[in-house]
C-alpha cells in the first residue's frame, strides 16, 4: 500500500461555483428541507455499480457557517475491490437534480486514495485506509489556499455487524470533518441515485397562520401562530423545472392597534408592514453576505389570521 502512496502525484485545483441557499432547523416548527433516503432510482452507470463498491460511507456535512453560504453537503465515500477509493460530495441546497455529469452542486472528485484490509501497528486486523484530496478539493472560505494533495491516513475498525463510523477530513473547508457511517451493503450503485436519494424536499413550516409572498423574486415570510416568522427562498431545480424552497431566515412578528410588524434575527430594526384593507405589504431588503442582497415586497392579501 505504501509503495502505491509513492506513486499517487498531486491533482490540480479546479474551481467550482455554487449558489447560496439556507440555513435549517427543526422541520416541526419550521420550514427546513428533508434528505431522502428512500426510492432508489435504477442504476445508470453499471461501472460503478455494487459489484465494483467493496465499502460504501454516507454522511451529512453541515454547520450554520455553511449553511450561511448555501452549503449543506451529502458524502458518499467508496472504497471500490481494485483497491481504489472515490469520494463525492452533493450540495443538496444546490436543489439540483440533474445528472451528476451536469450536476451544479455535484463535486465528482473530492477524494482519490487506495485502501487495503491488513492490521494496525499492534496487530489488530483493520482497514488500512489512505486518502489524497482530489480535483474538486477546494477551501471555499474567502481567501482559502487550494486544498489539493492533501493526504490523510485512517484505520478503520467494523464492528460487530459490520458497520464502520469514521471522521473523515472534508475536502472543501480547510480543517473541517465529517462523521461518515458505512459497510459492505451498497445503498447507492452510483451517482445518479446517490443524488436522487438524498436530494433535498421542502416540507412547510407546521403551525401557519397566513403566508406573505413575493412570487418576483421567489421568497415566501410564514407567520406563525407562536408569534414567530420563517423566510424562505425559492430556488429552481434545473433537473426538475421546479422552484424548490429553503429556509434562510426567522424572526417574530406581532399586531396590535392595526399595526402589524416584523424583526428579523440578527437585525435591530423594526418592520412595518402597510395595511390596506385586509391587504398587508412588507418591504425588506434580505442581506445574504456584506452587501449583496435581495429587495422583497411582500403581499398578504388577508391579514384577518393575524388580527384575530
Amino acid at each position: 500500500m505504501r509503495n502505491r502512496r509513492l506513486l499517487m502525484g498531486l491533482v490540480l485545483l479546479s474551481g467550482i461555483t455554487l449558489m447560496a441557499g439556507c440555513s435549517t432547523t427543526d422541520s416541526s416548527t419550521t420550514g427546513k428541507g428533508s434528505v431522502n433516503t428512500g426510492g432508489q432510482e435504477p442504476m445508470t452507470t453499471p461501472e460503478k455499480d455494487e459489484e465494483i463498491i467493496a465499502y460504501q460511507f454516507i454522511g451529512n456535512y453541515t454547520d450554520a457557517t455553511v449553511q450561511a453560504m448555501g452549503f449543506d453537503y451529502m458524502i458518499m465515500l467508496n472504497l471500490n475491490k481494485d483497491g481504489t477509493v472515490e469520494g463525492s460530495g452533493y450540495n443538496i441546497l444546490s436543489m439540483d437534480t440533474s445528472a451528476f455529469a451536469d450536476n451544479t452542486g455535484f463535486l465528482d472528485d473530492w477524494i482519490n486514495g487506495d485502501w487495503e484490509e491488513g492490521k494496525d501497528e499492534e496487530g489488530q486486523d483493520c482497514i488500512l485506509l489512505h486518502t489524497v484530496f482530489g480535483k474538486d478539493a477546494v477551501n471555499m472560505m474567502p481567501g482559502g489556499a487550494p486544498l489539493t494533495g492533501t493526504e490523510h491516513e485512517y484505520n478503520l475498525y467494523p464492528e460487530a455487524d459490520g458497520s464502520i463510523t469514521f471522521t473523515l477530513d472534508w475536502p472543501v473547508f480547510s480543517g473541517r470533518k465529517a462523521d461518515v457511517t458505512g459497510s459492505k451493503t451498497i445503498t447507492y450503485k452510483d451517482k445518479d441515485s446517490f443524488i436522487k436519494g438524498v436530494a433535498y424536499e421542502y416540507e412547510e413550516p407546521e403551525n401557519s397562520l397566513a403566508m406573505f409572498a413575493d412570487e418576483t423574486a421567489h421568497f415566501h415570510l410564514y407567520c406563525l401562530d407562536d408569534n414567530k416568522t420563517i423566510l424562505t427562498s425559492g430556488k429552481e431545480d434545473p433537473g426538475s423545472g421546479e422552484y424548490k424552497y429553503s429556509q434562510v431566515k426567522t424572526g417574530g412578528w406581532t399586531y396590535a392597534d392595526n399595526t402589524l410588524s416584523f424583526t428579523f434575527d440578527g437585525d435591530e430594526k423594526t418592520y412595518t408592514a402597510t395595511i390596506e384593507g385586509k391587504k398587508a405589504t412588507l418591504s425588506y431588503r434580505y442581506v445574504l453576505y456584506a452587501t449583496y442582497g435581495t429587495d422583497l415586497t411582500l403581499v398578504l392579501e388577508d391579514i384577518t389570521p393575524l388580527t384575530k
